[in-house]
């Protein structure tokens, strides 16, 4: 009998299994076939591709789903996937579609309006995975179809980076799902273990398990074809949450590929192992640290302004991250149109938070309690981050103790506000190349409640700033209006920003054609092949 060690951790009731180490079905899986690809990143716990918004259930959803548009190409380049054209109204409320034709389910059913109207509407009415995106300005009903492959969106106010939010969601087969569901529920038991797509891989029947467990078989009538001559014709995933196991199943050439939160001394010990390469990421994600505005006392400015310059963000920088990365004091990431020019943000200096912290104190906030920093297990980083922060805190008088949770129970916890912590790490990724990525999904009253708004913060006017650079049109006028935001934000310290960098992959040499993912783990599995 084959023995594997599994973590367990507990989210309310319920059991998730963290990692599970088994070197002997890693092996079995990559002596399984010299043409399957052995994938060991992070799986989600859930195949819904409307459930979850975050870097794994990327993978999953441009593998097994198709969009109305997708990001290519570095620069990214939005283009369009699903539709064929479309036409926008002067005043930018109502969009017309042209889908199109002989797009194929892996049932072998044809896409058609419905399905999109259909998709959007399970989206909007279950309010999870991206819902949060479009439910300021979309209703179930605000999709309709006019035509067999024609659909109109009346949007209830303008919304600028529309086509490049709708990247986010999938086109499931709405014949299929509604066959699949009982009692009302949009099919999510069974959706959630199994695919509706027409993307260029299928669910092999039975295979899925969350976090743990998934087979991918080649769809052959993919209506895009291949970018090589070679489609990998099966993908085992197999994610391997340890550290050590992890780099020992790369070498050894148990699995192809890695996850992408190689730290920089992984990356240095895999620099010279043989048949390995290092990849970097297209894209860039900004690290940095939640804090709960709702909760004392960091519901008091000077209380979160003293906690951003007890952190020392260049030793950080230098050391853990060995100067792989680069500072990014605010909350958008450094690059993208609309960061302010001359922001510097906080800086290290005690001195600095030891004065915070008496104005604090005089403002009435118990400056004496315990506060509490959830660490990610896997991603070893963010726990060196919490004991940094926790040391420096300890010299002016804080008192900060650190927890861990795996991403999937953390998710969970920081959707309700009373059992989201003080302080976790977050990495926040370009879900969708626009400013309103990081300011309407993390700090619009919209987005209370969700992962990428748990910072509880309510601020009136900051929002009616948000809402209406997402209304306007002009570019110019919002990108002047996003430098407001972001010095406001700062001048708040809602968070902790730290970093900005690439995120890193070790991947077998026998693997070609690899690209990056732009958004979240989005790698394209129809662009490589195996050498052999």
């Amino acid at each position: 009998m084959e023995h594997c060690r599994r973590r367990i951790f507990v989210a309310g009731s319920t059991l998730i299994a963290a990692s599970v180490l088994c070197p002997l079905s890693l092996r079995r899986a990559s002596a399984q076939s010299s043409q399957s690809l052995i994938w060991g990143s992070n799986l989600p716990p859930t195949l819904d591709p409307h459930a979850l918004y975050d870097v794994p259930s990327a993978f999953t959803r441009v593998n097994l789903y198709d969009a109305l548009f997708e990001y290519d190409g570095n620069p990214a380049v939005l283009k369009p996937v699903l539709v064929d054209s479309y036409k926008i109204s002067p005043d930018g409320k109502v969009y017309d579609f042209q889908l199109k034709e002989g797009v194929r389910f892996h049932d072998g059913g044809v896409l058609s309006a419905s399905d999109v109207v259909y998709s959007f509407k399970r989206l909007l009415t279950l309010g999870t995975g991206p819902a949060a995106v479009f439910s300021h300005v979309l209703k179930p009903d605000s999709l309709l179809p006019t035509g067999a492959h024609s659909f109109r969106v009346q949007l209830s106010e303008p919304f600028s980076p529309l086509l490049d939010t709708l990247t986010a969601v999938a086109i499931v087969n709405q014949k299929l799902l509604e066959s699949k569901t009982t009692n009302g529920d949009w099919a999510q038991d069974w959706i959630s273990k199994n695919d509706a797509g027409s993307g260029p891989y299928r669910v092999v029947d039975g295979s899925f398990t969350g976090l743990i467990h998934l087979d991918l078989a080649v769809y052959p009538q993919y209506f895009r074809g291949w970018l090589t001559k070679t489609p990998i014709n099966s993908v085992l995933c197999r994610p391997v949450r340890d550290d050590a196991t992890r780099l020992l199943a790369i070498e050894k050439g148990d699995i192809d590929a890695t996850n992408t939160n190689l730290r920089p001394d992984q990356q240095d010990r895999l620099l010279n192992a043989p048949n390995v390469e290092l990849v970097k990421g297209a894209g860039k994600r900004l690290f940095l640290f939640r804090m709960h505005n709702g909760r004392a006392p960091l519901n008091n400015v000077n209380f979160r302004k003293a906690l951003a310059c007890a952190f020392p963000y260049d030793l950080y920088i230098s050391r853990i991250m060995r100067g792989q990365v680069d500072r990014n004091p605010g909350p958008l990431l450094q690059g993208m149109w609309g960061y302010p020019p001359n922001l510097e943000g906080y800086k290290y200096d005690l001195g600095r938070a030891r004065q915070y912290l008496e104005k604090a104190k005089a403002e009435g906030a118990d400056i004496t309690r315990e506060i509490n920093f959830l660490a990610l297990v896997g991603f070893d980083e963010t726990v060196q981050a919490a004991q940094l922060l926790q040391s420096e805190l300890r010299k002016i008088g804080v008192t900060l103790t650190i927890s861990k949770a795996v991403w999937a129970n953390a998710s969970q916890r920081i959707k309700q506000e009373q059992t989201s912590p003080d302080i976790w790490a977050h990495w926040m990724s370009a879900y969708y190349l626009d400013p309103d990525n990081y300011f309407g999904q993390m700090y619009s009253q919209a987005a209370i409640g969700t992962d990428l708004g748990s910072s509880w913060y309510r601020d009136e006017q900051t929002d009616a700033l948000i809402v209406r650079a997402r209304r306007l049109l002009d570019k110019t006028q919002r990108k002047s209006l996003y430098e407001t935001i972001s010095n406001r934000l700062v001048d708040q310290c809602v968070d902790i920003w730290i970093y900005n960098g690439s995120a890193t992959r070790a991947i077998r040499k026998r693997v070609k054609g690899y690209q990056s993912g732009l958004i979240g783990d989005s790698v394209p599995l129809r662009a490589m092949y195996l050498q052999t």
